[in-house]
């Protein structure tokens, strides 16, 4: 797979089938989807089973938390670039091409792409819909204070990582 979406989950039955969905419906499909399943205690691992996808790959581990998992994610993914959605989030149909398109445009340095976010309510309103454009001040300020980016919204090629 080009890209390796990461899932940490941790009792996450109500939102897993939405986050699957949206990486199932991407526009761009050469990719893989890594659910780490962190300990949970309801039927997470069934709704992940009703998403029948061979891309979709299913792990458990003892519950360490979203960092552990995502780092777990990492070691066992395929993928040239990597992703992470959180259980309970989602993406437009676009992302994964958008982002991909992006790391294209950055000739020089193809380590990373990010796009725009928005918290979304649980009625489906977009609430303080920041905007990825980096401030003016130094780039070490803006990434500790101001980051042009959240992990869901940034597409990492491997090297980067490690």
């Amino acid at each position: 797979p080009h890209i390796s979406v990461i899932t940490p989950a941790y009792n996450a039955t109500a939102t897993i089938g939405r986050a699957i969905a949206t990486v199932q419906a991407q526009t761009l499909a050469d990719w893989e989807h890594i659910i780490i399943d962190d300990g949970s205690t309801d039927d997470t691992r069934a709704a992940v089973d009703a998403a029948r996808d061979s891309r979709l790959q299913y792990y458990y581990q003892s519950n360490q938390g979203p960092g552990a998992a995502r780092n777990h994610g990492v070691r066992v993914s395929q993928g040239e670039y990597l992703i992470f959605l959180d259980a309970d989030d989602w993406w437009s149909r676009e992302c994964l091409e958008l982002l991909v398109c992006a790391l294209r445009d950055k000739a020089n340095t193809p380590v990373a792409a990010w796009g725009d976010w928005a918290f979304v309510d649980v009625h489906g309103n977009a609430r303080n819909a920041p905007h990825s454009t980096p401030g003016d001040e130094h780039p070490v300020i803006t990434l500790l204070f101001r980051p042009p980016f959240i992990m869901h919204s940034i597409l990492l090629h491997r090297t980067a990582w490690n």
